[in-house]
């Protein structure tokens, strides 16, 4: 076993607009940060997607590196982060933001490529 947590991952419910969250539940040993947009990159199971949850990111997205911080967490994707779902790239931010604020880490920077300058952050 070892030890475990829940954490909650936020998805799209119906429309654009609409967030919801599930619980996961995630290893104690591996990054929080990062298992939970793992989560979201994978997207909702087949029972939830049929109660209408899905996620704006698209397939295959990868996390190029988490990195913790005093005060603030670097999240660094690959480019193809950008090639997102109908809803596009601001449901896919607040996804990202509403999901990964429930770690008391402090700020959250989304870079691509290590550019701070994209329409995620």
């Amino acid at each position: 076993g070892g030890l475990t947590s829940k954490i909650k991952v936020y998805f799209l419910n119906g429309s654009c607009s609409n967030l919801y969250y599930v619980e996961r539940v995630i290893s104690a040993s591996r990054s929080a940060v990062r298992e939970a947009i793992e989560w979201i990159l994978k997207g909702p199971s087949d029972e939830e997607k049929e109660d209408g949850l899905f996620t704006a990111a698209s397939p295959g997205n990868n996390i190029r590196s988490v990195d913790v911080q005093p005060g603030v967490v670097f999240i660094d994707f690959y480019p193809s982060i950008l090639q997102t779902s109908r809803c596009g790239v601001s449901s896919l931010k607040r996804q990202i933001i509403d999901t990964t604020s429930q770690f008391p880490l402090g700020d959250i920077v989304i870079t691509i490529e290590g550019d701070e300058e994209n329409p995620l952050n």
